[in-house]
């Protein structure tokens, strides 16, 4: 039950920002004015690195990388202790594997969220 809203969860916050992204900063003059100000800081830098670009897409990852990265790693975390632990013990290790691989394909739930909001494949 705890995957399903790790994997939904994170793919609405890429969906609710890119959708975000996109009504705020739709022209590209108001992108283009968010990332002079965002690259002026080195606060910024230290946390986001440098943009990639001012297209919806660079700006959408810019905005968004370092939160979901975040919550991808404790998603991930908190699936591998919990259903490795027990099977770590009883030497169960292609359980293990299998995990992590599921846990690989919910952090690509991610970029579902992003193409469902209309950001382009590449890039």
């Amino acid at each position: 039950m705890l995957l399903p809203v790790w994997i939904f969860g994170i793919a609405f916050l890429g969906l609710v920002t890119a959708g975000a992204v996109s009504s705020q900063f739709g022209e590209e003059t108001e992108r283009t004015a968010i990332i002079a100000v965002v690259t002026a800081s080195p606060d910024f830098l230290f946390v986001r690195v440098m943009p990639d670009g001012t297209s919806i897409g660079a700006v959408v990852f810019f905005q968004s990388h370092a939160f979901t990265a975040v919550l991808a790693g404790l998603m991930r975390t908190f699936l591998v202790i919990h259903h490795t632990h027990t099977d770590e013990e009883l030497g169960r290790a292609e359980l293990i594997g299998s995990t992590l691989l599921l846990g690989t394909a919910a952090i690509l739930a991610v970029a579902v969220g992003f193409v469902a909001a209309g950001l382009p494949m590449v890039g």
